[in-house]
């Protein structure tokens, strides 16, 4: 059901306390840093990688602590987990440390990012992420929220990766039922959308869904929420209305997080027999048959969020051959006169330098190739310098393929992927698609920058369209929508490029958005982006007539 590409990760954050009080943690960066206990590879003034695999960084002014990437596979669910506290225990033993007797230094528990990757998945995250917040979304909550919480946010970011947002998940068990449920959930969709499901078959095999009307598209983030307090304040047992997608006869029902929960349970079964060790299985059975309390099953805040403590967990479980590899991968190494300096570590890939006496040359190592790449360079460093320059001979790629090194031509061709243009778009214009308008005109006309963002958005989307040899855009659309809903996409687009443009004559009744024939579609289109860039060129001129005008105040 998953490949080597299906990969997840956790990123926690933290609020850091002095007494009570919230404290930049800029501040006290460096100091932490210095008093770390293990190995790590400085990436930046405020962040470094661990030794462990994961990262400990500064963002905003927040601590934030992340695991290393593991595949899903059995077994790693719970290795990611222990990776998490592995990763975030030294960096409270070295507040503990430079506390001193009488220091007041702590984490508090804030926010949890959960990121996925999947074959089929990764390519229509925006529209997955979406789906998921009508559908999932309050049963995601019951392991990733407590009572203080303010609900879950579902994000499409780069790489074809899925980011689902919550609050910290204190506890080893907790976490690795979190882990679980997602994990399963997001393998059962990729399992049908790989098996050749369309969304809307994706989103009847779910059954139940939330007006999709409620969602809102986060501001400055790319992604989606659907607010549900009531989950918040009552947990398993709060009754939701929602639309059974099974019964045409009825509309709604009145349906139970719990019953919500046992619902996808019995959806994702094969999945978790396949991605998950029995111990991982009897662990997620556990929480949905709530004979396991998870978080949100206590009031106000879980044990161990207010203050976090370290937790003990197996090493060995928590260091996989991925984790490990990336463990090495951070530490500079002298190998048969090559010097590896890793100057950058990723989701997709790590980056070296590579000094051997002449001009440092650079190496890349996809993430599916570390594993391999460290067995290299442990039993045949020898090899290193014939990859770097280009230069293997045939006897030495059999030998590198031995080691599971199948393509070397692309550790000097490798480009960490960018994020798709395609699937940029979305954002502002998935939910149109799906038939409802979120909040564009309140986001459009108050943010400079968001409205930047979104000129930016189909700039690039008309040159994603022209790269493609696509005359009318019509193929950077996912198949699942039909050129009615095309349409008014451009009738939308069209709406929006004439924000800052003085008012025109209405167009007749018949061509109003959502109003347009099939036949239409590729003329609309042309138009829009002809307004486009006559709009970009005259905004361009009135820029240029500003300067001079600004210039003439100064010439005497």
């Amino acid at each position: 059901m998953t490949n080597y590409q299906a990969l997840m990760g956790i990123e926690s954050e933290f609020r850091l306390m002095d007494a009570g009080h919230p404290r930049d943690g800029k501040e006290h960066f460096s100091a932490v840093v210095n008093a770390l206990p293990i190995p790590y590879f400085k990436r930046s003034d405020n962040c470094v990688r661990l030794a462990t695999g994961g990262s400990f960084y500064i963002d905003g002014s927040e601590p934030e602590v992340t695991t290393a990437p593991f595949y899903v596979e059995p077994g790693a669910v719970t290795g990611l987990a222990s990776n998490l506290y592995l990763n975030l225990n030294p960096v409270l033993a070295a507040l503990q440390k430079i506390n001193g007797e009488n220091g007041k230094l702590y984490l508090q528990g804030y926010s949890a990012h959960f990121s996925f990757t999947f074959p089929a998945i990764s390519s229509r995250t925006a529209q997955v992420a979406h789906l998921l917040a009508t559908t999932a979304n309050p049963a995601i909550q019951l392991f990733i929220e407590n009572r203080k919480s303010s609900g879950v946010m579902f994000r499409h970011r780069a790489n074809g990766r899925l980011e689902i947002c919550g609050d910290y998940v204190p506890g080893l068990e907790n976490l690795v039922s979190a882990v679980a449920f997602q994990a399963t959930l997001l393998s059962t969709i990729d399992h049908w959308l790989s098996e050749g499901a369309s969304l809307d078959d994706v989103k009847h095999q779910l059954r139940y869904s939330l007006p999709p009307e409620q969602v809102r598209s986060c501001r400055l983030r790319r992604g989606y929420l659907l607010p549900t307090p009531e989950v918040i304040q009552q947990g398993r047992r709060a009754l939701l209305e929602m639309h059974d997608g099974w019964d045409g006869r009825t509309a709604a029902r009145q349906l139970s997080v719990q019953e919500l929960l046992e619902h996808l349970y019995q959806l994702c079964e094969p999945a978790a027999e396949t991605i998950l060790s029995p111990a991982e299985q009897k662990l997620l059975l556990a929480a949905v048959e709530r004979t396991k309390k998870l978080p949100i099953d206590s009031h106000g805040y879980p044990a161990g969020y207010a203050k976090v403590e370290p937790v003990p967990v197996n090493a060995r479980i928590a260091v996989s051959p991925l984790t490990k590899a990336l463990g090495n991968a951070v530490q500079e190494r002298q190998v048969e006169g090559v010097r590896l300096i890793p100057d950058y570590v990723g989701w997709d890939a790590v980056g070296y330098s590579c000094q051997n006496g002449k001009q440092p040359e650079k190496i890349w190592v996809p993430l599916k190739d570390l594993v391999a790449f460290d067995r290299l360079v442990e039993e045949h460093p020898e090899l290193l310098k014939p990859l770097i320059a280009k230069t293997l001979t045939e006897q030495q790629r059999i030998t590198l393929a031995a080691v599971g090194i199948t393509d070397p031509d692309r550790f000097s061709t490798y480009v960490p992927p960018q994020e798709q243009p395609a699937d940029q778009h979305h954002n502002y214009l998935l939910s149109f698609l799906n038939g409802n308008i979120i909040e564009l005109d309140q986001r459009m006309e108050n943010l400079r920058e968001e409205r930047q963002m979104y000129y930016s958005s189909i700039e690039n989307i008309i040159n994603y369209s022209i790269k493609n040899n696509s005359k009318n855009g019509e193929s950077i659309f996912k198949e699942e929508y039909n050129k009615d809903k095309i349409v008014a996409y451009t009738s939308v687009l069209s709406d929006k490029i004439k924000i800052n443009e003085p008012k025109k004559k209405s167009p007749p009744r018949n061509k109003r958005p959502g109003r347009f024939d099939k036949e239409d579609f590729g003329s609309e289109l042309e138009e829009i982006v002809s307004e486009y860039f006559n709009l970009h060129e005259n905004s361009m001129n009135r820029e240029k007539d500003e300067r001079k005008r600004e210039t003439k105040k100064y010439i005497p």
